[in-house]
């Protein structure tokens, strides 16, 4: 049954569905796409693994948000619950962002008569051929798009389709230097001379990021900290790499935090160390406070690095990402220099309000809605 027609004046109403509501890229990029496209689109954001502060920031500020009730054994009940929310709440439009929503969510709206528009945000979910079964469908019962370049490509590739790349946007802030950068060491407790490797991510498998602190280990210098902000399953695994390692007081295991904006100017370098991404949000925010990046070749990162915002290294190899450090660590004018191109290519092309207005552009294609601003 389709939705009943609506106002064309009207806010369109569109559903979010992802995993999480942690303070991941992912999530933040929900957050800025639903707050960024009001008033001509009214979002409500659904989530069904795990609650988290990414929740109560899209309440405060004003996208209502639906947690799927925990229950023990298998996810049967989600489709039913989806289906629901979706008929009382009058959705026009579901966006489903991974493929884990988009299998849950997709058939549910489709069955309902409403559209739906998917997000590929990395690759790491095909790697199991039933997987890449359903990608190959996903075209049949959703518009894809994809965070940047290089997925729409694999995809292509694998897939035969020719999904849209909108690039990963976010507020640039106004100023960056030493003020702001004074104030994020003395929020962290970080001395003002250090030399402060920083990251923030999810802690899951795909960012390895044992292996960043096994590089940043390897550059042997008592004045540099490292710093990493998140949580996730692999919490244990980088406490065991650090206490390896021997860093000591020198690692700063932060978690999860809802101050990151604040954190990142305290960075000289942001590392990255993931055998997957698209186009990571953090490494984009970390630029627009004019920090540069280390990281492994994967997504996005190597055509940043082209652009002058940062240098990457194979999957895996610490030795290479050391030394990526190391280069920056002693040649402080060149770290200037890329933490300004990589805050200049943000403010160019990477932009919360161009984001905002490709998916608008989506949304009116699917639609047929005017949403004019």
């Amino acid at each position: 049954m389709r939705p009943p027609l609506a106002d064309p004046d009207a806010p369109l109403r569109v559903a979010h569905l992802m995993q999480y509501f942690i303070t991941g890229g992912l999530e933040r990029m929900v957050h800025g796409l639903a707050t960024g496209a009001r008033p001509v689109v009214e979002s409500i954001a659904l989530a069904y693994v795990e609650d988290g502060p990414t929740r109560a920031m899209l309440e405060r500020d004003g996208t209502r948000t639906f947690l799927y009730p925990p229950r023990t054994g298998r996810r049967l009940g989600l489709p039913l619950w989806i289906g629901r929310l979706l008929r009382r709440e009058r959705i026009e439009l579901l966006h489903t962002h991974h493929l884990g929503p988009f299998m849950y969510g997709a058939p549910v709206a489709r069955a309902l008569g409403i559209p739906v528009v998917h997000t590929e945000h990395s690759l790491e979910f095909y790697d199991a051929p039933r997987r890449r079964r359903v990608g190959r469908l996903m075209p049949k019962l959703a518009t894809v798009t994809c965070v940047g370049p290089s997925l729409a490509a694999w995809r292509e590739e694998h897939f035969g389709d020719r999904p849209v790349s909108i690039r990963n946007g976010i507020a640039v802030p106004d100023t960056v230097g030493a003020e702001p950068r004074a104030a994020a060491r003395a929020r962290l407790g970080l001395p003002a001379d250090a030399f402060v490797v920083g990251t923030v991510a999810r802690l899951g498998p795909e960012k390895d990021l044992p292996t960043l602190v096994r590089a940043f280990a390897r550059l042997g210098d008592p004045q540099a900290h490292l710093v990493v902000v998140g949580k996730g399953p692999e919490a244990d695994r980088i406490a065991d790499a650090v206490a390896e390692a021997e860093l000591g007081d020198r690692a700063h295991l932060l978690g999860e935090r809802l101050d990151v904006a604040d954190l990142l100017p305290a960075f000289d370098v942001f590392g990255l160390t993931s055998e997957r991404e698209g186009l990571p949000l953090a490494v984009l925010e970390a630029m627009a406070h004019a920090v540069p990046f280390v990281a492994t070749a994967v997504g996005e990162l190597p055509t940043l690095a082209e652009r002058g915002a940062g240098v990457v290294a194979p999957v895996g190899d610490v030795e290479g990402l050391a030394a990526l450090l190391r280069s920056y660590r002693h040649a402080p004018a060149a770290r200037a220099a890329a933490g300004q191109a990589a805050r200049a290519l943000v403010q160019a092309e990477y932009s919360r309000a161009v984001m905002v207005e490709r998916y608008l552009d989506i949304y009116r294609q699917v639609t047929g809605r005017r949403l004019a601003r």
